[in-house]
This record gives structure tokens, sequence and C-alpha cells, in this order.
């Protein structure tokens, strides 16, 4: 009995090996995000987005201030001129 669930456990561990859990898992989600675009207002995925951010402990940021933060980020620092004025 113990030889035989050996080999099945064996055969279940060779089978889930071919399985790339991280494409399934893309998948899945890629299902899900599909299903709710087609089938909830955007009221109603904007307040599925602001549960989400603060259950995962993110805040967010409308694009237009991250687009400004990041060309902020890419442009040279100016303190080092107001440094030496005072």
């Amino acid at each position: 009995m113990i030889a035989k669930q050996t080999a099945n456990a064996e055969e279940e561990a060779v089978a889930l090996a071919d399985v790339d859990i991280d494409a399934a898992r893309g998948q899945r989600v890629d299902h899900t995000f599909a299903v709710l675009k087609r089938t909830c207002p955007l009221d109603e995925l904007q307040d599925l987005t602001e549960r989400l951010a603060k259950h995962l402990g993110m805040k967010l940021a409308p694009l237009s201030l991250t687009d400004k933060a990041m060309e902020a980020a890419k442009a040279p620092s100016s303190t080092g001129a107001f440094e030496r004025r005072m």
C-alpha cells in the first residue's frame, strides 16, 4: 500500500513539473481582468482598484502626477545651485 502511494505521489510530481505555474497564473489573472473590464462599469472598477490598493498597502496616484514625478527624477537636480546662493 505504501509503495503504491509513493509511486502515485512520484507520478503526480512528474505531472506537476510539466505545468508552468507562472504561465497558468498569468492566464488566470488575464482572464479575470478581461471579465472585470467586460462586466463592471468604470466607477466600480475604480472602487475595486482603490480597495485593492488599500488592502495591499499601496497608495494610488493619477498618471499625470506619476509622469511629472518621473520627469522630475530624470531632470538634473537644481538643489546645488540653491544651496550655493544661501
